[in-house]
């Protein structure tokens, strides 16, 4: 009697308590949401269903306190059970459960379904019987449902894009609308001036770089050149090519110097010059400006070929290239040449001061004559061709040598070589100081000759006049120049016996007298 119904074997005492809820397992397997999963819970209780042999009037019971026991031991019973309740109460809720999800069909027609057959739970919810294996009896509950994704995959419906529905636009205010195309119409000109001014420095720098290269101030012909126009320091000088001869017309049709003139030429129509600055504010730096040297060359009719302003040297004024810049335009050249150097401080510049100018195409003297001076004892000098030796075997042969002879009233004597060399070499080099009027006659009331012969057989005579402050007046009767050079070159016109018949010392008079110059 003191034995509790709890301590019966479990069998007869029903169900565990944790064991699991059909209906909860027939609600998760028939995909039934939440709510359906709580009804079925509620109102399917633990036990198997009808079509599985129950034990009528089952009651699942839970262990009751002693106090709560009959006085024989057992448990009250309930006043109902499920076996006395009417069916006609539970009969909807069947038809709720099971009849409404029989009925339910999958929402797409075309999903995989599988016959399930309705599970009949043992006492702990989770066997199923051994008919249900082999197959459904007739009588029992068929769902048609669809496959768990364990099994096959169910084929999803695909979502239609939403459409988007785009903002109303708004019509701008006239205000408005002008200020945008201002905007947009100054952003394209902005644009355009940018890649203009790109575009410009672009073709610029080309530019520039082709000027870079080596290259002439301006392909003029020398040949077309017959005028030189020189201009420095408030004075102007022009040079007028005639007969192939170089003459400056404004100081007594003086000649030119060739060589002076022909570097003016070469350096501004044939050396190479490259571009260095076109800023003027550049032109001080390279030393150019109002006062900068001109230099322009014009043809037969005056018309002008080329102008150019000189600059300074580069690097200084001893070099052998300078800055120029052409007339009329801020290009600054740097130029493979110094046509300054070819002025020298004379006023006026480049004109051959010697007595027999260069122009003059005179060979070799082979005889001087004296005449005028019955106190001169010298009469003239001459030169003989000497007798050709048998050269030395092994030695190559000598030139022509020749013996220079003096002639006296009393006979001829040869002189020293070296020293009448000397001699010669004085006149062809002698300058003058100044010219003078072809008219004035006077200073030669008593003159001296001197009669210069070459190889080829010209004579030039040279007359030597009279002296005063101004110097010792000489005229050369083939230019018909009257000049004057200092006394002491004069005397040096007639040389004395022992200046022909001895060594002369170093530096022999005559270069004392007259200096070499490369020009």
């Amino acid at each position: 009697m003191g034995q509790s119904l709890c301590d019966k074997p479990r069998a007869a005492c029903g169900p565990r308590p944790d064991s699991a809820n059909p209906g909860l397992h027939l609600g998760q397997g028939l995909g039934l949401s939440v709510e359906g999963r709580l009804v079925a819970t509620r109102y399917i209780q633990r036990r198997d269903l009808s079509a599985r042999p129950t034990i009528a009037g089952r009651i699942a019971r839970r262990p009751l306190s002693r106090s709560k026991l009959c006085r024989n031991g057992r448990r009250p019973q309930r006043a109902t059970t499920d076996r006395h309740r009417p069916k006609g109460k539970r009969q909807p809720v069947i038809d709720r459960l099971l009849g409404n999800v029989q009925k339910r069909t999958p929402s797409d027609p075309g999903l995989p379904t599988s016959a399930t057959t309705a599970q009949r739970h043992s006492t702990d919810g989770l066997r199923p019987r051994a008919d249900d294996l082999a197959g459904a009896q007739p009588n029992s509950a068929r769902l048609r449902l669809p496959k768990r994704a364990s099994q096959e995959p169910m084929a999803r419906p695909r979502r239609q894009p939403r459409p988007i529905a785009l903002p109303r636009l708004r019509a701008l205010p006239p205000g408005a609308i002008r200020m945008t195309r201002l905007l947009i119409a100054l952003t394209a000109l902005l644009t355009v001036l940018v890649l203009g001014e790109s575009a410009l420095r672009n073709n610029q720098r080309q530019a520039r770089e082709k000027q870079s290269e080596m290259r002439l101030l301006a392909p003029v012909p020398i040949a077309d050149i017959t005028q030189i126009d020189i201009r420095a320091a408030g004075r102007a000088w022009r040079y007028i090519l005639q007969d192939s001869i170089w003459y400056f017309p404004a100081y007594h049709r003086a000649f030119a110097l060739d060589s002076r003139i022909e570097h003016v030429l070469k350096s501004l129509t044939q050396a190479p010059a490259t571009f260095v600055s076109a800023e003027p504010g550049d032109l001080p730096r390279y030393g150019l400006g109002p006062n900068s040297v001109r230099f322009a060359l014009l043809d037969a009719n005056g018309r002008l070929l080329l102008e150019v302003l000189q600059g300074r040297g580069a690097p200084d004024i001893r070099s052998s290239e300078s800055y120029v810049q052409r007339a009329g335009a801020d290009t600054v050249f740097h130029l493979h040449a110094h046509p300054v150097h070819a002025l020298e401080a004379n006023d006026p510049p480049m004109l051959d001061r010697r007595m027999l100018p260069q122009a003059l195409p005179r060979k070799n003297l082979q005889k001087i004559t004296f005449a005028g001076d019955p106190a001169y004892p010298l009469k003239s000098l001459h030169r003989e061709l000497q007798e050709i030796e048998i050269p030395t075997p092994g030695m190559p042969p000598q030139g022509p040598t020749y013996n220079w002879i003096a002639t006296y009233p009393d006979g001829e004597r040869v002189c020293l070589a070296p020293s009448v060399y000397a001699y010669t070499d004085f006149i062809k080099r002698l300058t003058w100081t100044a010219l003078h009027e072809p008219s004035q006659t006077e200073a030669f009331a008593e003159a001296r000759l001197l009669y210069l012969k070459d190889e080829e057989g010209t004579i030039d005579t040279l007359a030597v006049g009279g002296a005063d402050d101004q110097g010792q007046y000489l005229r050369l009767h083939t230019t018909g120049h009257v000049l004057t050079v200092t006394p002491a070159k004069a005397s040096l016109l007639f040389p004395t016996t022992t200046a022909l018949m001895d060594t002369l010392p170093q530096p022999t008079p005559y270069k004392q007298a007259e200096p070499f110059s490369p020009f």
